[in-house]
């Protein structure tokens, strides 16, 4: 991105939240004001070249055009007032006055600007018509790209979510009358850390806080759960230096595996991701039958917290009776801290008059409310084909008998167990669904056309938080 500044381009960073957008900006800043009385800027007799940072998250109005422009010519002016002077008693700018600032003034000793916006996609965000701020602002930038020899404002970069890409390419267009001055080529995208990377990050944290860390396993566990993501892998660190160093200097990978249950609550206790959650749960203020559930993400969570030490028999088996009480135990909190608004009941042990007058079989689980949905849920433990079909069976009437989608659930520790998922006609009202665990920190959820992994620990058996979204699954 410097280098693009440096040969007067107009740039765009991009990526999604927590991408790491404003550490690179800060960094390039950084680098370029470090370099900038080096560099001699063809056409202008000074030596060197100011920067300028500002954020539409600060002191950007966008309630009126006037007002955008006046709030924006005020912040340049808060940053360099011997550079950016215009007379705000009334309160009031416009694209005129921003153009005024990067005017080339005759026999001055100005130096050439670069000028870096960051939060740039709030435009993306306001409510605006045609030839309203986006238009004039969108604009302005390609009327001073436009005017190389009468402007001073030597590049810009415009640095926010995916969405501003978004704005810029909807000006692409020629045949409109406004239309972008940012080229594809100049656009570059956040990336994530590379596994390497990851470790060698936790290299450098070693060596400065000259502490002992069994650096190559915790990485790639943090890759594993963070996929390199990195807002993540910073909570990661900061959850090893604030939480684990507390009592140690010395984390081992077994240390880290022992608190991994505490790093989800830690995690989405950050703002950002606490934020994500509740617009996963809520997205509108809509009646409470309007539904917004992840079916996936509660079965895929729960499924990953049953691995208690407790859920194994004293032949280190699945235990059934365990497996539905630890099943129930999870699920239940689950909805309650990811859908406080959502107010299932869950209980367990289900039965209901039936019209042939069988009493002795019962629905394992139920997730049931006045206005929502209902999902049922059979559990299984190392069910052979024939143990399979009549589980399978008794699902399919339960679905009938509550009224609810339902899913049965294998959970076995042999590979050839997993291969087969019931008669054809009755996988079309339940789902059936084999988890495949073994005692190396390992486990599988295996559907019908897809197997995910999930990731557990082999000393105490919690289970580490993994948020891998999955989208092709349908429910």
């Amino acid at each position: 991105m410097a280098k693009s500044l440096l040969e007067c381009k107009f740039v765009l960073l991009f990526g999604h939240r927590q991408s790491g957008k404003t550490t690179i900006t800060h960094s390039t800043v950084s680098y370029l004001q470090n370099i900038s009385q080096n560099i001699q800027v063809p056409g202008y007799e000074q030596t060197g070249f100011e920067v300028y940072y500002i954020s539409f998250q600060s002191g950007i109005e966008f309630g009126s055009t006037p007002r955008f422009w006046w709030s924006l010519c005020a912040t340049l002016m808060a940053k360099d007032n011997s550079q950016f002077k215009f007379e705000d008693s009334s309160q009031s700018a416009s694209s005129a006055t921003f153009l005024s600032f990067f005017s080339k003034r005759p026999k001055s000793r100005q130096k050439p600007m670069m000028l870096i916006i960051d939060e740039a996609s709030m435009l993306y965000e306001i409510k605006d018509t045609p030839g309203g701020i986006v238009d004039q602002f969108i604009g302005t930038l390609r009327a001073i790209k436009d005017d190389i020899t009468g402007c001073c404002l030597h590049s810009i970069a415009l640095v926010g979510t995916v969405s501003v890409r978004d704005v810029l390419i909807s000006r692409q267009v020629k045949c409109r009358s406004i239309y972008s001055p940012f080229l594809e080529e100049e656009s570059y995208k956040s990336s994530r850390f590379s596994q390497n990377e990851v470790q060698d990050l936790l290299n450098q944290f070693v060596s400065v806080k000259k502490i002992e860390l069994d650096v190559n396993e915790i990485a790639n566990d943090i890759y594993e759960l963070t996929f390199g993501h990195k807002g993540l892998v910073g909570i990661c660190g900061n959850f090893i230096e604030n939480t684990l160093l507390k009592c140690s200097r010395t984390v081992s990978f077994q240390d880290w595996n022992k608190n991994a249950t505490k790093l989800r609550t830690f995690v989405w206790g950050k703002p950002t991701y606490y934020s994500i959650m509740r617009a996963i749960t809520v997205l509108t203020s809509a009646p409470r039958n309007t539904l917004v559930f992840q079916h996936f993400f509660t079965l895929n969570l729960s499924v990953q917290h049953i691995f208690a030490k407790q859920t194994r028999n004293v032949a280190s088996k699945p235990s059934e009776y365990s497996f539905q009480a630890e099943f129930v135990t999870v699920i239940k909190n689950l909805l309650g801290s990811a859908y406080p608004d959502l107010l299932y009941r869950v209980p367990p042990e289900v039965k209901e008059c039936h019209d042939n007058g069988n009493w002795r079989r019962r629905l394992d689980i139920l997730m049931c409310d006045t206005n929502l949905p209902r999902y049922g849920f059979e559990l299984v433990v190392a069910a052979d084909q024939a143990n399979f079909d009549k589980h399978m069976d008794n699902a399919d009437e339960y679905g009938e008998l509550h009224n609810c989608k339902m899913y049965l659930i294998n959970l076995c520790t042999r590979e050839d167990l997993t291969n087969y998922f019931g008669k054809t006609l009755i996988q079309k009202r339940v789902t059936p669904v084999h988890v495949l665990y073994e005692l190396k920190g390992k486990a599988s959820l295996i559907y019908k056309h897809q197997t995910i992994s999930v990731l557990i620990t082999s000393a105490t058996w919690s289970v580490i938080f993994d948020d891998t979204p999955v989208n092709s699954l349908e429910w």
